[in-house]
C-alpha cells in the first residue's frame, strides 16, 4: 500500500503494518554518533502501537544488551544506549515488531 499523509509519502506493508518513507529501508534508523565511545543513540518510528524488541549483539551473534521489550505506543522513538561497557567493535542492534526485523551495525572505538 502506498499513499500521502503527514506531508510525505510512505508505503505500507500489509502483512505487517510497518510503515517506511521512500529512501530509507525501513523505521530503524543509524545510531548517531556512530562509531561511538561512551552513549549513543538509537532512533526508530512505530506506525502503530506494537510489541518491541531492540537487542544490540555482539561479532559472533551473542546478545550484549536488551533495549527494550515491551509494548509501545506509534510515533518516533529514541534509545540512549551507554557503550562505554563495551570492547571496541563492530555490533549490531535489531529492532523487531511483530513479524518484522531491521538491523544496523554499531561500531565502538576507544
Amino acid at each position: 500500500l502506498a499513499g500521502t499523509g503527514g506531508g510525505g509519502v510512505f508505503r505500507m506493508d500489509l502483512g505487517t503494518g510497518i510503515a517506511a518513507r521512500p529512501g530509507t529501508t525501513g523505521l530503524l534508523a543509524q545510531n548517531l554518533p556512530n562509531p561511538c565511545t561512551s552513549t549513543t543513540l538509537i532512533r526508530y518510528e512505530l506506525p502503530v502501537t506494537t510489541h518491541v524488541t531492540l537487542r544490540v549483539f555482539d561479532a559472533q551473534g551473542h546478545a550484549v544488551a536488551v533495549l527494550k521489550n515491551a509494548v509501545e505506543t506509534a510515533g518516533p522513538k529514541a534509545v540512549a544506549f551507554d557503550v562505554s561497557q563495551l570492547a571496541s567493535g563492530v555490533y549490531s542492534y535489531c529492532l523487531t515488531t511483530g513479524a518484522r526485523s531491521e538491523s544496523r551495525r554499531l561500531a565502538v572505538g576507544r
